[in-house]
């Protein structure tokens, strides 16, 4: 059976179009109750060299933050043009990277550049625990 990506798939705005310098955005929390993955995505707009954006998720045991802690380590990236660029992450969340007893998950996005730098993440969670895996 063929299926529309929009029914397998739940995509959320996490953070949306936000200025990520200084302390960051963090999104709220997103159940993976009913889904065995996910992909975290950001872009950005222009950041300076040698400045960093940095990707952080968190897990919790429900919407309310109930127990929050960093999820893995950050990932980092570092510019390294002298004109500048934006700066685009990808990363996958497996529900077995989740510690037990917690079913949320949310991203932070955090920059050092002097000056503004919006940020968007985008989060992606499929492979739905309620439809047979082919």
């Amino acid at each position: 059976m063929n299926k529309k990506l929009t029914e397998i798939l739940k995509i959320d705005t996490a953070i949306n179009n936000a200025d990520i310098i200084g302390a960051g955005i963090q999104s709220g929390y997103y159940s993976m109750e009913n889904y065995r993955r996910a992909v975290v995505k950001v872009d950005t707009g222009l950041v300076a060299d040698t400045k960093t954006v940095t990707l952080q998720l968190y897990e919790a045991k429900d919407l309310e933050a109930t127990s929050e802690q960093a999820l893995g380590d950050p990932i980092v990236v570092v510019v390294d043009n002298v004109s500048g660029e934006v700066v685009e992450i990808t990363t996958e969340i497996k529900d077995t990277t989740l510690t037990d007893g917690f079913s949320c998950i949310s991203v932070k996005a955090t920059s050092n550049n002097a000056t503004a730098v919006y940020g968007v993440a985008n989060l992606l969670r499929g492979d739905s625990r309620y439809v047979p895996v082919l």
